[in-house]
């Protein structure tokens, strides 16, 4: 099947829509590629999914390990996906998600180490065929503050950073991968989505207490984690095209 025959539904889970354009993003690395988006968040329901080739799940500001309403026909969409074989991809919540709806909540956990700015994810060859595949390091944005953790076997870890073990999988034999950074994001986005971030919290200067790390209940140590991640240069090696030309062409 030709890549102008592709239609894909997007999941978009953004809490605040002003902030955070999740659908816009991938949008403009599906290029000509049809799509429907669906704000489970803002009440709409999805469509249904025969309609559909590809899934993608986005990102969120909210935490999976804090159930919503919203949750549910999610991972009921997922769980349908993944039945009929459809590629399914999510990034950053969408990756955690996908583990949530597919083995429970169980291996999902509060980051010791956010990760805020643009991080090197070294890839572990796992998945020669797969979408998610290059040599390392590749540069992307990232923006998390929960992460994925003691995969079932039936996972094949794809990548890493220093303070994130699992930043990318496939299950199993299926066409379905997560990726806990935001390859969709661009650099330009990236900072605007830092600075709105950074706007909605109380003290954007503090530095945290180094002896102690990041505690994210101290609006001061968030601050600091925010203003290390404003004081980088971008880096970004463009892998988003690459993903998405690669996903688009699994069948």
């Amino acid at each position: 099947m030709s890549i102008n025959r592709r239609k894909v539904l997007i999941l978009d889970l953004a809490v605040d829509q002003e902030m955070y354009r999740p659908t816009a993003h991938w949008r403009s690395l599906l290029g000509e590629t049809p799509s429907v988006s669906v704000a489970l968040v803002q009440g709409e329901t999805v469509v249904d999914l025969d309609r559909f080739t590809h899934l993608i799940v986005t990102g969120s500001e909210a935490s999976v390990l804090d159930h919503a309403a919203w949750f549910d026909p999610a991972q009921e969409t997922i769980r349908a996906a993944v039945t009929r074989g459809l590629p399914v991809l999510g990034s950053c919540f969408g990756h955690q998600l996908i583990v949530r709806a597919l083995d429970g909540p169980a291996h999902l956990r509060r980051s010791a180490r956010p990760e805020l700015g643009w991080f090197p994810v070294q890839t572990t060859g796992q998945d020669p065929a797969g979408p998610l595949e290059s040599s390392s390091p590749i540069w992307m944005f990232c923006f998390h503050f929960d992460e994925v953790f003691h995969l079932a076997p039936s996972y094949r870890v794809g990548a890493h950073t220093e303070h994130c073990a699992v930043h990318s999988y496939r299950y199993g034999d299926a066409p379905v991968w997560g990726v806990q950074g935001h390859p969709e994001i661009s650099p330009t986005e990236g900072v605007a989505l830092l600075r709105a971030f950074a706007a909605k919290q109380p003290d954007p200067t503090k530095e945290p207490d180094p002896a102690k790390g990041p505690n994210l209940t101290n609006p001061s140590d968030l601050a600091g984690i925010l203003t290390r991640a404003l004081a980088q240069t971008p880096r970004d090696d463009g892998f988003g095209a690459v993903l998405t030309r690669r996903f688009l062409e699994m069948a």
